[in-house]
């Protein structure tokens, strides 16, 4: 072996080197010194707790950063079984990787139970927009009458006055107008009346969309009649009289 002072070298059972060191100890053992590692296993650890915090700052939805996690942890889980002397941190790989797939399994549950109340929260937008049109309708019908002293026969009479184009549904499809004549507004009456016989007079005037489907007198029209907004099923299936559009 070396002196460690010197360098020379010196018998393994010497206990005084000539330069006159003297041995302390057991000379090292020459094996190496290996230090387990936790990097990946931290890395997940760092990734969970940061997609976490992000999730209750912002919003929920960031919890989908999670697979970075889940892929970080199933990485350090691998290097941790398979070379135990390098790298540590199994237990707490294994542990991440679980948290991290079950929190996801049950994103992945909320977000399709929440798919329809997002289609029908997306329906109401849509609805509130034509809603928004027809009110300027009427509007602009009120005004209308109070020049003329009564709503425009049909929407010609009507553009002619108004000198601008009329406001159309969300889809950019025309609203149609119409002007409920004494026998339109009979025929209407059971309809809007309701089973305690209650009748309610709307024969003045309708404006309505066909809604998504470009149909009119289909289950999704928007319909109004005298500025309210009807939702009776009858009245809003009710087909159009074609010689009523657009004269």
């Amino acid at each position: 072996m070396l002196c460690p002072c010197c360098g020379s070298k010196m018998a393994v059972t010497a206990s005084e080197c000539d330069c006159g060191a003297r041995m302390v100890g057991a000379p090292l053992d020459d094996t190496p010194i290996r230090v387990r590692r936790f990097g990946p296993t931290m890395a997940s650890v760092a990734i969970l707790l940061g997609v976490a915090a992000s999730s209750l700052i912002f919003t929920y939805w960031l919890a989908i950063g999670g697979a970075l996690a889940l892929i970080q942890s199933w990485r350090a889980t691998k290097l941790a079984h398979r070379q135990r002397d390098l790298y540590g941190g199994y237990r707490t790989a294994i542990s991440v990787f679980v948290i991290t797939a079950a929190t996801l399994l049950g994103l992945a549950a909320y977000g399709i139970t929440r798919i329809p109340r997002v289609f029908e929260k997306q329906q109401m937008r849509l609805d509130a927009a034509t809603q928004n049109a027809f009110f300027h309708w009427a509007n602009l019908l009120q005004d209308y009458k109070a020049r003329n002293g009564s709503f425009p026969d049909n929407i010609q009479a009507f553009k002619k006055e108004l000198g601008e184009a009329l406001p159309t549904d969300y889809w950019g499809k025309p609203i149609r107008y119409q002007s409920l004549s004494g026998a339109i507004a009979a025929a209407n009456v059971n309809a809007l009346s309701g089973r305690r016989g209650a009748i309610l007079n709307f024969d003045n005037f309708e404006i309505r969309s066909a809604g998504p489907d470009g149909k009119m007198g289909t289950a999704d029209d928007i319909v109004m009649r005298d500025g309210v907004i009807i939702t009776s099923p009858d009245v809003v299936k009710q087909p159009i009289l074609p010689d009523q559009f657009d004269r």
